[in-house]
């Protein structure tokens, strides 16, 4: 049963590459390691069976309206809106919000920021084309919306410089970027909570460079930033390591090797859910 949930995940992640594919084969060939990448790194999405379901199958809608949305607030089939605070913080901690406000200050205070973060934080707005259906409809809310969060980001860690008048370098610090270059969050202080924001925005191990460290040059680097990351990378099982561990399973190893072959082939994509 968890091979077969992998396979639909992975299945569903290539239709959404279908749009980026080009004629570069090699490019496609990273861009298909990308998303087994994702499909594949966290194996409590396997464990726990997470699998993005359609959403009007699995819930009971009216007048098309999902089941998440709550009543009290505005929805337009025709024009999706995605979820507020509210509706968010319920979906996140399984409670109603007046529920969860009855629990420890700490708690409630968590899932509010955890909740901000997710919709507001961690996609920039221009590219946010979240399905957030597909997100609210999965059985892991939160893993789902890092998941579409990777797909979006395609974040790696950098470290940014910060210039004096001479172009010097005064000060350093991590950063996480999105596939443009664009800054999505700083990574200073070392926060406790720093790993959890790593996942928040989709990052992986292979959002890690081997190089990173040599891109350090300040002395104030806050070194324990850099720990967090490659503790980090180290959790989260590269690519390779993967594939290795998924060799037990034949069936699985081979029917990954037979799609990436007929991506390789420029074989089109709908020909992949054939296998």
């Amino acid at each position: 049963m968890e091979v077969q949930i992998q396979i639909d995940t992975l299945i569903e992640n290539l239709k959404a590459l279908k749009p980026r594919l080009t004629d570069d084969v090699v490019k496609n060939q990273n861009e298909f390691k990308k998303v087994l990448e994702v499909t594949l790194a966290d194996e409590a999405s396997v464990n726990n069976k997470i699998v993005e379901t359609n959403f009007a199958e699995t819930h009971n809608s009216e007048g098309g309206i999902p089941a998440w949305v709550n009543k009290e607030y505005p929805y337009d089939p025709l024009n999706p809106r995605k979820p507020n605070m509210r509706e968010m913080m319920e979906a996140l901690s399984g409670q109603k919000l007046e529920v969860l406000y009855k629990e420890t200050e700490l708690e409630s205070s968590n899932i509010a920021a955890l909740s901000s973060e997710l919709l507001y934080g961690t996609v920039p707005e221009q590219k946010d084309n979240r399905d957030w259906n597909k997100i609210m409809g999965a059985v892991n809310v939160l893993e789902a919306a890092r998941s579409q969060n990777s797909t979006i980001n395609k974040p790696t860690i950098d470290i940014a410089n910060e210039l004096d008048q001479y172009k010097s370098i005064i000060r350093q610090y991590a950063v996480i970027k999105d596939s443009d270059g664009n800054v999505l969050k700083s990574l200073v202080g070392a926060e406790p909570g720093m790993k959890e924001t790593l996942k928040n925005f989709g990052v992986a191990s292979i959002s890690i460079p081997k190089n990173l460290e040599q891109k350090i040059v300040s002395e104030k680097f806050d070194r324990k930033v850099l720990e967090i990351v490659y503790d980090y990378k180290k959790e989260n099982h590269n690519f390779t390591d993967q594939v290795e561990n998924l060799k037990k399973n034949n069936f699985l190893v081979n029917t990954l090797e037979a799609i990436e072959s007929k991506l390789s082939q420029k074989i089109p994509l709908e020909e992949l859910e054939k296998l």
